[in-house]
């Protein structure tokens, strides 16, 4: 059968001259007991859907990391990861196809690491992957490139196919910090700059990180401030027709002078304004002054020109586009066949 747990407490007996005659107690079965308090465990320490460890437990195994190679020495390394564009798979196969990519993903991760590191999933398509005593900086540059390659591509799943992709972040132990948190903080700026580099990256953290990302974080804070004091400015660049000679169009663009710093460059501004919600806002904006100003050259008596509008990924997935589209143009009065939307 099964083998049980059992709680057992005894006490002797002793005869008329004071020698142990016997032992009498009672056996009580704590079978059920111990198997609860193995599923708290469980709980408590591991995902539930991919069976890695799950944040509490990186946190206490990334602690004792860093106490032993302060106390005794030796290296490690902390890699954080997330997965490419893993919110458009939910959104367009469903939850069940999100939750067996993770599933695949994780089961990847072990099967590439097996004893030799501690994987964990922190939360949502975020993983963690703790290395005790690595060989070199290249050979661990090498092991991260070989997650990137496994994790990118073409995976079927149940529900469909899927291109997959994953960006690292990393942090070397002690270098790159003193304690649990400061390592954390190191390896997911890495993970940051490695994914507004374009994904499919592995960067190790490097002080420099901590300078530009306090730049687009300043950065950001004036673009906000921009947007809701209505002061971008958007301008119109003519579109010609090579045979006729003639302006058949007008190409939107918005372009930002900052106070201090005067016009600064859209490719500069809009990356900033991409990797967060400000592009949702910024679109919007940029959207109504085009539909509006046509509108009126309409009134003007100008003929019927297309206006094109540039449209961020971000604006879709993050926003109800279609309704705002919908809006704009019965706000402003705007002809929808004449609004080209350029993704």
């Amino acid at each position: 059968g099964t083998l049980g747990y059992y709680s057992m407490v005894t006490k002797p007996t002793f005869n008329s001259r004071g020698a142990i005659s016997g032992m009498f107690g009672t056996v009580q079965d704590i079978t059920e007991r111990k198997h609860a308090e193995k599923q708290l465990r469980m709980l408590a320490y591991y995902d539930p859907l991919t069976g890695l460890a799950n944040r509490a437990l990186f946190s206490r195994e990334l602690q004792a990391t860093m106490t032993r190679v302060h106390e005794k020495g030796g290296s490690a390394a902390l890699l954080l990861l997330d997965l490419d564009h893993f919110k458009e798979v939910n959104d367009t196969l469903g939850h069940a196809a999100g939750d067996e990519l993770l599933c695949r993903v994780a089961r990847g991760l072990k099967e590439m690491f097996d004893e030799r590191g501690f994987v964990a999933r922190l939360g949502g398509d975020e993983f963690a992957v703790i290395i005790n005593d690595y060989a070199s900086v290249n050979c661990l540059n090498k092991k991260a490139q070989s997650i990137v390659s496994r994790l990118s591509g073409v995976l079927k799943l149940k529900r469909g196919e899927v291109v997959t992709g994953t960006s690292l972040g990393i942090a070397l132990i002690p270098q790159d910090g003193g304690n649990a948190e400061e390592a954390l903080r190191h390896a997911d700026l890495a993970l940051y700059m490695a994914n507004g580099e374009g994904r499919g990256k592995a960067l190790f953290f490097e002080p420099a990180m901590s300078r530009s990302m306090q730049a687009r974080l300043h950065m950001a804070r004036d673009l906000r401030a921009a947007v809701e004091a209505g002061t971008l400015e958007t301008r119109y660049q003519g579109q010609i027709d090579l045979h006729s000679g003639k302006v058949v169009g007008f190409e939107t663009l918005v372009r930002w002078k900052h106070p201090v710093r005067g016009y600064i460059s859209p490719a500069e501004f809009i990356p900033v304004a991409e990797s967060s919600s400000l592009i949702c806002d910024i679109g919007l904006c940029v959207l109504r002054d085009a539909c509006k100003t046509a509108r009126g050259w309409l009134d003007a008596g100008e003929p019927e020109r297309m206006i094109s509008v540039n449209v961020s990924a971000a604006q879709i997935w993050q926003s109800d586009f279609e309704d705002d589209v919908l809006r704009i143009v019965a706000q402003t009065n705007y002809p929808p066949h004449l609004l080209c939307l350029e993704l």
